[in-house]
């Protein structure tokens, strides 16, 4: 309404302008007299027309302006952090701005609502820690392309929220942001998301290796004699917790499928490893699916190493466990042992004496050389 109103305006005083019967005698003296009423007319044209011109500069519009962007409205400190991420290895971080429904294959449909600014400052600082901990060969090895960020993140096939989940058709991961009503300190916020952080990069990690996640005969052999992976009906959420009632597996909901057994295994090894190892001197399956996974993994990048995961294992982390949840393993292991201590290699001693003498041996050689040229 706003440009209609000044357009009609300008055009109605232009044809003003131009339509005013005013006769200009030919006498001189006439002109001189009507002189002022033609400069007066002269100046209110330019007057419509500089109006117009600033209306075509700055156009008023009816719509609303578009909001930010939230990365925009993000604290400085963690929009650098992000860039330097994208830029160091090679991704785009995408903090999702309208609502969504993807389907990712035949059995999966995921929805999502738009990211907060307060959801991303609680989670994105904790993820861009746990994702430089992987080498960024391995990362720019598996050709991570996306990682999309949003809220209310859900299977509707499940119709259930959902911590994260994997499009390698488009080589993008997805990840549910939460937390923004917790405390910062909270222990089973930040252990709940580092293990899903890690969880979800194995599932993509597992279909670079094998493509078909579904199949591994490997690791099918490494489970106890007579046992089936089933499916689970409805989503428990007790069975994403840590327990050793069920040998060979870390959680119940490990036994899902094989594919959720790789990647709870890997995910709690991510989260602490010195734990995971501990638990698998007690549980000899778990120990054998840990190593499998770091053979499985040095073989497909040469990065994740030794001291890759020695690196991992020193790092100070959280019991898998919380005080108060009823796992046997974990009440009968209220602390951990200490961690090994790392060998240092053996300095080498060097005899000076010898060093001296060999070296006037050797000066001695050279100039008896020299005397008999």
């Amino acid at each position: 309404m706003q440009t209609n109103l000044i357009l009609v305006i300008a055009f109605k005083s232009l044809k003003h302008c131009f339509t005013k019967k005013a006769s200009i005698p030919c006498e001189f003296n006439s002109m001189l007299l009507r002189f002022p009423f033609v400069i007066g007319n002269l100046s209110y044209m330019m007057n419509i027309l500089g109006m117009l011109l600033l209306f075509l500069a700055n156009p008023v519009t009816d719509e609303p302006k578009k909001p930010s962007s939230i990365r925009d409205q993000l604290p400085t400190e963690l929009v650098n952090e992000i860039r330097s991420l994208e830029t160091d290895y090679g991704i785009v971080i995408e903090l999702v701005q309208s609502s969504f429904v993807r389907t990712i294959n035949s059995d999966l449909v995921i929805s999502g609502e738009p990211a907060t600014v307060e959801a991303t400052i609680a989670y994105l600082p904790g993820f861009i820690k746990e994702w430089r901990l992987y080498p960024r060969e391995f990362i720019k090895k598996l050709r991570v392309d996306r990682v999309s960020f949003c809220c209310f993140l859900q299977s509707v096939n499940l119709k259930t929220l959902i911590g994260g989940t994997v499009d390698p058709s488009t080589n993008s991961l997805y990840y549910l942001l939460f937390g923004e009503r917790s405390n910062k300190n909270d222990d089973w916020l930040v252990r709940t998301r580092t293990h899903i952080i890690h969880h979800e990069m194995f599932h993509f990690i597992d279909h670079r290796l094998r493509g078909d996640i579904h199949v591994d005969p490997m690791w099918e052999k490494l489970n106890p004699t007579s046992f089936s992976y089933f499916h689970l009906k409805k989503w428990d959420p007790h069975a994403m917790m840590v327990t050793s009632l069920f040998p060979g597996f870390i959680t119940r909901y490990a036994e899902n499928s094989l594919f959720e057994d790789k990647a709870e295994t890997f995910g709690f090894m991510m989260l602490n490893l010195h734990e995971m190892e501990c638990r698998g001197k007690d549980d000899v399956i778990l120990g054998r699916k840990m190593g499998y996974l770091k053979q499985v993994l040095k073989s497909y990048c040469a990065e994740i190493d030794q001291s890759f995961w020695t690196n991992i294992r020193c790092m100070n982390r959280l019991r898998l466990t919380s005080e108060g949840d009823p796992d046997p393993w974990a009440i009968a292991h209220p602390t951990l042992p200490a961690l090994p201590k790392l060998e240092e290699p053996t300095p080498v001693v060097v005899n000076e004496t010898y060093c001296h003498l060999a070296t006037r041996r050797t000066l001695i050689c050279h100039r008896l050389r020299r005397c008999c040229r």
